[in-house]
């Protein structure tokens, strides 16, 4: 059987990974193409998502290609991932196959710094394909074959700013529904420190709130939770710009509230969510606008519960223990208590 094996990050992975394996599957007549994450990386890189995240996304993104597969090989070898390894455990499960690696004409030019690398070249074939921002036209050794040159897309630049037509609808959702990249997104929008720990606080009290409405629920209270600041930190002006002139907000109490509807606007352009519960979620747990709405009173509960929430809210962990079993309850206690203090200032 021939066998290519295509390692990397997969941080996400993207379209672009998929049209490269496809062409190298037929460029060489392979039975299969077969995507390993990498476990623990040589250069000490720090992954955005946990290993079962990038498996998970792996399954869902080649699920529709019956010659591709996915390994967690590099999970089962103990230390680091070196791809020397990877071939010899490979090998050992498949003694019959004849393999090839696919990689980048980034990691060809260091090829010379890998470990170990006579013994990959002695068990594999590798092939290379040229990426868009490190061109290859030739490849002077009758043991490397070259793809060719493809459209580069940056894992790293979807994670910060998503293009639905660059990564798969699947792993796109898996992404929302489940908050990742969530902390890497609001550090490199500017949020503080310190208002991400609230963020976390209050997606994990919100998770804590939702359970007993099931998982899909819980899920989303998580994410609301997570990004329900994410425009807290933002100056006035950008606030107030964007939702006069994209949501057509002209009159509102105080300034400070929109960071609710623009977080939501900004959070549905920017990463694509389409989970209307969420988006409505973050935009009115500082409004108030539908209360009735169950996942509006988790977050907003949720919100107002958090240690790290400067308001002066008493008996927080009476609430927080009436929240878990009777939203409505504590939406109510809550909602009085800021009403009062409202009425003092």
């Amino acid at each position: 059987m021939k066998t290519i094996l295509y390692g990397g990050f997969f941080d996400p992975i993207h379209n672009g990974h998929i049209t490269v394996a496809k062409k190298a599957l037929s460029s060489i007549n392979a039975d299969r193409v077969i995507f390993i994450p990498c476990f623990i990386s040589p250069t000490s890189k720090k992954f955005s998502a946990k290993f079962e995240d990038r498996m998970k996304m792996l399954e869902l993104a080649t699920l529709t290609y019956p010659k591709f597969e996915v390994s967690n090989i590099e999970q089962e070898i103990e230390g680091i991932s070196y791809t020397y390894k990877t071939i010899q455990e490979f090998k050992k499960k498949n003694p019959n196959d004849k393999i090839h690696i696919l990689i980048g004409s980034d990691q060809y030019l260091i090829l010379s710094k890998w470990k170990n690398i006579d013994e990959i070249r002695r068990n594999s074939i590798i092939i290379v394909y040229s990426r868009e921002e490190i061109k290859i036209n030739k490849i002077n050794e009758k043991d490397i074959i070259l793809l060719g040159k493809f459209l580069n897309i940056s894992s790293s630049s979807l994670i910060l700013k998503m293009e639905e037509d660059k990564i798969n609808s699947d792993v796109l959702k898996y992404i929302n529904d489940n908050g990742i990249y969530g902390v890497k997104r609001m550090k490199n929008f500017g949020v503080s420190d310190y208002r991400i720990g609230h963020a976390i606080q209050v997606a994990n009290l919100a998770l804590k709130i939702s359970k007993k409405y099931g998982i899909t629920m819980s899920k989303k209270a998580f994410v609301a939770g997570l990004y329900h600041d994410f425009c807290k930190d933002a100056k006035k002006e950008l606030l107030e710009e964007i939702a006069t002139k994209k949501l057509e907000i002209n009159t509102y109490t105080s300034w400070k509230i929109l960071h609710g509807p623009v977080g939501a606007y900004i959070v549905q352009k920017r990463f694509c969510f389409h989970d209307n519960e969420v988006i409505d979620a973050i935009r009115d747990h500082v409004l108030l606008d539908r209360p009735e709405k169950l996942l509006n009173k988790i977050v907003f509960c949720a919100d107002k519960l958090a240690l790290r929430n400067q308001g002066n809210l008493r008996d927080r962990e009476i609430i927080t223990e009436i929240a878990v079993n009777d939203i409505d309850q504590a939406y109510f206690m809550i909602k009085s208590q800021l009403d009062a203090i409202y009425r003092t200032k």
